[in-house]
Order: C-alpha cells, then sequence, then structure tokens
C-alpha cells in the first residue's frame, strides 16, 4: 500500500504550531531538550519544512541559509512514523531547497549516534570536537552541494 507523501513550507501560524508540536514531541518529550533551547530564534529567517504521511504530520526540518552556505537543523520524524525513510526525504527536500538558493555547502549538528546515518545521505564528519549540548554529544557534518 503506497502512502501519500507530501512536503510543505510552513508559511503561517497554524503551520508553525503543527512544527513546534513535532519539536516539542521529539525533542522536549522524548530527549529531554528545553523548549527554550529549541527556541533559538532562527525560525524567523529560516525555511521550516512539515512532512505529511497521507494527510498526517510526521516530520519536519528547517534551513537556514547564508549566502552560499546553510544550517540544515530541528530535523525530526514522529515515533510512530520512523524507520520509514522520511527523515531522508525532509533532509532532500531541504538541500534541493538550499541548492535554488545558490548553497554549495550544507552543515548541521547532529547527535553523535546519527553520525552513520547521516553519512548515508552524504554527509561528512568536518571536525572531530564534541559539542555537549543539553547532556546530548552533537557532532558537525558537512556535505558540498550542487
Amino acid at each position: 500500500m503506497n502512502k501519500k507523501i507530501e512536503i510543505k513550507e510552513a508559511i503561517g501560524n497554524h503551520l508553525m504550531q503543527q512544527v513546534a508540536m513535532v519539536r516539542k514531541t521529539v525533542f522536549t518529550i522524548e530527549q529531554g531538550i528545553s523548549e527554550e533551547l529549541d527556541n533559538d530564534g532562527k525560525d524567523p529567517v529560516a525555511t521550516n519544512l512539515l512532512l505529511y504521511v497521507d494527510g498526517e504530520v510526521a516530520g519536519t526540518g528547517r534551513i537556514v541559509v547564508e549566502k552560499d552556505k546553510a544550517v540544515l537543523a530541528r530535523i525530526a520524524v514522529l515515533p510512530g512514523f520512523r524507520g520509514k525513510g522520511y527523515a531522508k526525504t525532509i533532509i532532500s527536500e531541504l538541500e534541493k531547497f538550499g541548492i535554488g538558493q545558490g548553497v554549495n555547502k550544507f552543515e548541521l549538528y547532529p547527535h553523535s549516534y546519527l553520525k552513520k546515518f547521516y553519512e548515508s545521505v552524504g554527509y561528512v564528519q568536518e571536525e572531530e570536537r564534541v559539542y555537549k549540548v543539553a547532556g546530548h554529544e552533537l557532532i558537525k557534518m558537512f556535505k558540498t552541494g550542487r
């Protein structure tokens, strides 16, 4: 049975509330990251995407473009939708958006345990440094675009 996958740019209050719901579920409730830390003030300059499966919100991610570089962040898939490739779909759509904006380098700071996942979509760890944020170990990874 094929699922209908839809990606929307989160423009407007209603869609940004859906973004916030996914992030609260994954980051705040599951991972114990405070809402204050998640709300870093970059959403107004970011492009947030929502992924829907058969009309139901399944995940989100955002990109902040700065000239020819972009940072991907807040990539999250709700528990019932994991393991089906939806995070890869979100990443691919964020990268397409970035390339359309002239981006040639993508960066992200995932949990260190997600290193292999991000390597599977072409990212490379940029430095050996581990960043401690809210009790989580994050690493810096990058990918060149185009």
